[in-house]
């Protein structure tokens, strides 16, 4: 707690050092009001970490989910080997991204969700969406999953695509043509 009292005490140290800054640029130069209002924006960000720090103990981080099953279950579809790099360094690696990116930034407040939804498309919203994406993608399969849809799924996917086999080969063609190295959800909205 002894570091997060003194960031706090740096941060309050830079707002004061920033308002006075602010007042003597102003008194020399004309500003416009967004460039006012934005450099007086991090001041009080920087503040509102600082509570927000003293508050919680912590800022928000990005975790890497624990997979909902062990690394073999989902053998001999996907090894233990492949499960342990894809999870183990890939999606890791999105993660660690993410907490670097954000580090000092406003961003580093929000959670993953608030981040996917709100970043412009560039290399900060791909590992925060590629975060989510694999979040996603381990809930998505269990041991002894798969086989058939059965019911409405089922009905729909017979009067949308002419049948499981039909849809199997559009899917796959569709995921295939998508960024993130074949990877495609079916949605029912």
């Amino acid at each position: 707690m002894r570091d997060v009292a003194e960031r706090a005490l740096c941060t309050a140290g830079q707002l004061a050092e920033c308002v006075a800054q602010l007042a003597d640029e102003s008194a020399v130069r004309v500003i416009d009001a967004y460039e006012f209002h934005a450099a007086l924006y991090r001041c009080y960000w920087g503040l509102g970490v600082a509570a927000g720090i003293l508050a919680t103990g912590d800022l928000v981080t990005i975790e890497l989910a624990a997979l909902p099953y062990p690394t073999d279950a989902l053998a001999p579809h996907i090894s233990e080997r492949t499960i342990s790099f894809h999870y183990g360094k890939h999606h890791a690696g999105y993660v660690h991204t993410v907490n670097a990116a954000v580090a000092g930034t406003p961003d580093e407040i929000r959670t993953l969700d608030e981040l996917v939804r709100s970043l412009p498309v560039g290399s900060l919203f791909n590992a925060a969406a590629q975060t989510w994406n694999h979040d996603f993608y381990w809930q998505s399969m269990s041991p002894g999953g798969g086989g058939d849809p059965e019911g409405d799924l089922a009905s729909a996917i017979e009067a949308s695509f002419g049948g499981v086999d039909a849809f199997r080969t559009q899917f796959a063609a569709g995921a295939v043509a998508n960024f993130g190295s074949g990877w495609g959800w079916l949605v029912h909205d």
